[in-house]
């Protein structure tokens, strides 16, 4: 669905609005009204070594589509997730509402694969909560790494177990647009590149904002942004000055529901982030996944043949 282990999926970028957690009621009562967003970042396809949750040739088939399929494997899936959604969220729900999903580009380890965002508004503790036992839900059934959880601001005063880094977000603002999808791995090379090595290097693209997020941790902050400020300037100095990059920063936190697939093979560490009673129905959703991905390899087969 960035940095640390978020997943080979994200680090794509759907704009979030301020999301602030407080335990003082009267400071809650005061934000309750408007809400506070957070995302939930996910990749349909499951983790390479989810061999026991997923099969071994299923998990072949998944594992070996290519940029398009990937795109075409995550858009299928969407009304899957919104049974997910609709299981554990009630729409009449006035702690959590989920606005939709959305298609984004994540890049993780050097790869770019089509991801999805879950786009959530939380109004109070319980809503907090809620979208954390709906983050494991889809880590469990689509057989994540790990799902990333974003909010925008501090939610110290819910759960100490978030981690704080900062969002570097870069868009157009030039007579030139740059960032146009095809462009979007190329700046993420051009990132690795300059920092000579894939590792902790992320992404979120946000494809209608056309909005490039990268997470940095508070000590490689400076650093990452002085990286992208270069690239910035050098792609103005050789587009003599036709493309223009605007680039801000902000304070985000994230937590990843995860779960270490050689040590909990069929995804068991994700129940911990779950209620016990949310766990009912969790292998009959597993299990429509699969059959989901059957039906849609058989449908690829099918169309190859035409």
């Amino acid at each position: 669905m960035q940095l640390f282990k978020a997943i080979h999926l994200i680090f794509a970028s759907v704009l979030v609005t301020p999301l602030v957690f407080a335990t003082n009621a009267n400071h809650l009562d005061s934000t309750s009204s408007s809400g506070m967003a957070c995302e939930i970042m996910y990749a349909a396809h499951p983790h390479y070594k989810a061999v026991l949750a997923i099969g071994e040739e299923r998990l072949k088939q998944t594992t070996s589509l290519s940029y398009q399929e990937t795109a075409e494997f995550s858009q299928a899936f969407i009304p899957l997730t919104d049974d997910i959604i609709h299981s554990l969220i009630a729409p009449s729900n006035n702690d959590i509402k989920v606005s939709g999903q959305a298609l984004v580009l994540g890049g993780y380890e050097g790869e770019t694969v089509t991801s999805v965002a879950i786009k959530t508004t939380v109004f109070s503790e319980t809503g907090h909560e809620k979208l954390l036992k709906l983050a494991a839900h889809i880590g469990y059934v689509y057989a994540q790494d790990s799902t990333l959880v974003i909010c925008e601001g501090n939610v110290y005063d819910v759960d100490k177990n978030w981690t704080q880094l900062r969002s570097i977000e870069i868009k157009d603002q030039g007579k030139t647009l740059f960032f146009a999808e095809k462009n979007v791995p190329i700046f993420f090379g051009m990132m690795i590149g300059a920092f000579n090595s894939p590792e902790n290097v992320g992404f979120t693209f946000y494809k209608d904002a056309k909005v490039f997020s990268t997470l940095a941790g508070s000590a490689n902050a400076s650093k990452e942004l002085a990286v992208v400020e270069k690239l910035a300037s050098w792609l103005n100095d050789l587009s003599n000055g036709a493309v223009e990059l605007n680039i801000a920063t902000k304070d985000t936190w994230v937590f990843f529901p995860h779960n270490d697939w050689e040590q909990a093979p069929l995804g068991e560490s994700y129940k911990n982030y779950m209620a016990q009673e949310s766990i009912a129905g969790l292998e009959q959703k597993r299990q429509a996944f699969l059959q989901a991905i059957d039906q849609f390899m058989q449908q690829k087969a099918s169309r190859k043949y035409e």
